[in-house]
């Protein structure tokens, strides 16, 4: 108890902190006292003791020091609210409050939050934004089901911060009733939210039928069980033709996602309006084809041919996928015109389509391309799609073309194998394989500057900004087949043994006269003292040498595609 007045604010903190965890009742005063110490770290550890004692008298002075910090400090926010915790109940802070002081406020609010007590539902209506939004945090992410009502029920509107509409349309999907499906859909019609928010209001009608296990905000597992589709279905019904005719590109094309998976049969005029609009955007004319075909909408096939005179190389492909399902003979003409003269992505987009299509005519179209493969007069952007294509057909003529087709071959070439991927791919999808594919964990070795972020990424491989610029494409499928083959310079690999008994592998990050640094790789810097090395020997590449049999070769061309296109190079500051 005397060391509570020692000179030292850390032998202050740390007394405090004994006291609390003894429990000694004699503390109360001293401590409450030490709530306005000049240290803050101890008006910390004096809170967080008088949480420990458990005395309701201690509720009142912790609410005074959340009001003279007015939130300014986070530690001494955190330490008022686990005070109010150990110190009294809901009831008692609900009393205790000064309704003026919203630092106060947010300290019962976080308590309330960790308690998990339904009557934090009563923030939603603070007159302080912050205050709102971090109850809505509190009931969407700890959750506390039992205010999930009081959330979902909240007036949004432009003025409302994107987190909380997020959270408040996320009560409602949950929730799940027909009240709970017409907000959304009221929410998706507001043209003063931001589109984003709008765009997430119809994702989650799309999904209303069969929720995801994971929670659409915090992204934790909270499966929803399955249910009818039809209160999303008959509130979203009769707004999709003011959705078609009047929001913003991605709203409507998110509107035509929704209307297909709630299976809204009315919709198929509107839906063949949209795909024979030239004004509308080539993604959203394609969505409206698949979308009549997933209806099985008589129009289809119409919708389908007039896509094929208008612009977009999305909506062509989905036109002929339509016409390959209702009519094989119509649409082989049409796909022979878009092999020949249509763009990369409308050729391979052809191509999956005769892969999926039977009979002869589509046989002998892929024989006709396999003949052209064999002599070398198909594009490379395309050749990988001809070979997957042939692949997954099961006629003998087109696997003995295709057998030819590898056999020709030349054996002395080890990229031969790969060469149909140096093209084609999409770089978009690259740029998410680089980026998420936890298998691969490319951004763990790389940087890559814009993309990742200034201190994103790892510093045991060389940057890749720029790279596109730098090297040719072999260059970069070469270094994703054979990692060793040429490893730049100044990530060299090295292996050293020292006198202790220790291995420490590494990229070589530099040396002097007196010891070698090495970045591990887990990316720590590690200085080895020269005097202890006994042995030392060059190592293979940090980058794993199996890497390729973890992507698909489309995946690989896709990521080719990415690095290919990284052709600036920030300026060094």
């Amino acid at each position: 108890m005397p060391l509570l007045d020692d000179a030292d604010p850390e032998v202050r903190a740390q007394a405090a902190k004994v006291l609390g965890e003894a429990k000694e009742p004699r503390a109360l005063d001293r401590l409450i006292g030490l709530l306005d110490d000049a240290s803050p770290r101890v008006r910390f550890f004096a809170a967080i003791a008088l949480g420990k004692l458990g005395r309701s008298e201690a509720i009142e002075p912790l609410l005074r020091m959340l009001r003279a910090n007015a939130d300014l400090d986070p530690y001494l926010r955190h330490a008022g609210a686990m005070g109010l915790v150990g110190a009294g109940s809901p009831a008692a802070w609900k009393t205790a409050t000064r309704p003026e002081s919203a630092a106060a406020r947010m300290g019962i609010l976080l308590a309330l939050r960790r308690v998990e007590d339904p009557g934090i539902a009563r923030f939603l209506n603070d007159p302080e934004p912050r205050l709102v939004l971090e109850a809505a945090r509190a009931i969407n992410d700890v959750p506390i089901a039992a205010a999930l009502p009081a959330l979902a029920a909240l007036r949004v509107s432009s003025s409302t911060s994107l987190p909380l509409i997020r959270r408040v349309l996320n009560a409602n999907f949950r929730l799940g009733q027909a009240e709970h499906a017409a907000a959304l859909v009221a929410a998706a019609e507001m043209p003063d939210l931001p589109d984003a928010a709008r765009v997430m209001a119809l994702g989650m009608l799309a999904k209303w039928a069969k929720p995801p296990g994971r929670d659409e905000v915090v992204g934790l597992w909270r499966p929803i069980q399955p249910r009818s589709i039809q209160p999303a279905a008959l509130a979203l019904g009769t707004k999709v033709a003011a959705l078609f005719s009047s929001a913003p590109m991605t709203v409507r094309t998110a509107a035509v996602l929704a209307t297909s998976a709630l299976e809204i049969k009315s919709a198929g005029v509107h839906l063949a309006a949209l795909a024979g609009d030239r004004e509308q955007p080539d993604r959203t004319r394609a969505e409206a084809i698949k979308a009549l075909d997933v209806l099985n909408d008589p129009g289809r096939v119409e919708a389908a041919r007039r896509a094929l005179i208008l612009p977009g190389s999305r909506s062509h492909i989905e036109a002929l996928r339509v016409l390959a399902k209702v009519d094989p003979a119509a649409a082989i003409a049409p796909l022979q015109d878009q092999l020949v003269h249509g763009s990369a992505a409308e050729r391979q987009g052809a191509i999956a389509v005769l892969a999926a299509m039977p009979g002869d005519p589509a046989s002998h179209e892929l024989l006709g391309w396999l003949d052209r493969l064999i002599a070398g007069q198909v594009p490379t952007e395309i050749q990988l799609d001809l070979i997957e294509a042939a692949a997954r057909r099961t006629e003998p003529e087109l696997r003995r073309k295709l057998k030819q087709y590898e056999s020709s071959k030349p054996q002395s070439d080890p990229l031969a194998s790969y060469r149909e991927v140096l093209s084609g791919g999409d770089p978009l999808r690259g740029m998410t394989i680089f980026t998420t594919r936890v298998e691969l964990e490319c951004v763990r070795c790389h940087k890559v500057k814009g993309l990742t972020g200034e201190s994103a990424g790892g510093d045991v491989g060389p940057e890749l900004s720029g790279i596109g610029a730098r090297q040719t494409r072999t260059y970069l499928l070469e270094s994703l087949l054979d990692p060793n083959k040429q490893i730049a310079q100044g990530f060299e690999s090295v292996v050293l043994g020292t006198s202790d008994g220790e291995v420490h592998t590494g990229v070589l990050r530099g040396e002097d006269a007196t010891e070698v640094r090495l970045i591990t790789a887990l990316g720590k810097l590690v200085a080895v003292p020269k005097g202890t090395i006994e042995e030392r020997k060059s190592a293979p590449s940090a980058m794993p040498n199996d890497l390729v049999r973890k992507l698909s070769k489309s995946e690989l061309r896709d990521l080719i595609e990415f690095l290919a296109n990284l052709k600036t190079t920030p300026k060094t500051p």
